[in-house]
């Protein structure tokens, strides 16, 4: 099966850009930094995704800018293509759902090591060499 997928590179102005972590008892990527992002469900265009996914995930609402980055992964039972686009909050608070545990805003140039989920820090890598 296949599947495709979006994640945001949510900028600040100052250049900080938006990691989330999964709640250590989630039922997939326990415990895992992520970016805002999510699967494209039928009908949609990924720049919908992105604007639904980054609203339920965070309440921030963004401004969907260019692809950033590529990425082929396989997540049973789908194999998924994951598109992540640059993306530049609307400055307001973040407000996080039940799926998520917290939140940091970090610098794209000094990604700290912790535990990601599926290539995200290839994105975040690949961002970085866009800035």
């Amino acid at each position: 099966m296949i599947g495709v997928a979006a994640k945001a590179i949510v900028r600040r102005p100052d250049g900080r850009v938006l990691l989330i972590r999964r709640p250590d008892d989630a039922r997939t990527d326990s415990g895992l930094w992520d970016l805002p992002g999510g699967k494209m469900d039928h009908g949609e265009t990924l720049e919908q995704v992105l604007e639904r996914e980054v609203g339920e995930e965070t309440g921030l609402q963004v401004a969907v800018g260019g692809v950033v980055h590529i990425s082929y992964f396989e997540k049973e039972p789908f194999w998924v293509t994951c598109v992540t686009f640059a993306c530049d909050s609307d400055g307001g608070d973040v407000s996080l759902s039940g799926e998520h545990a917290e939140f940091d805003w970090v610098d794209p140039a000094a990604i700290p090591p912790r535990s990601y989920a599926w290539t995200i820090e290839e994105q975040l890598e690949a961002y970085a060499r866009t800035t």
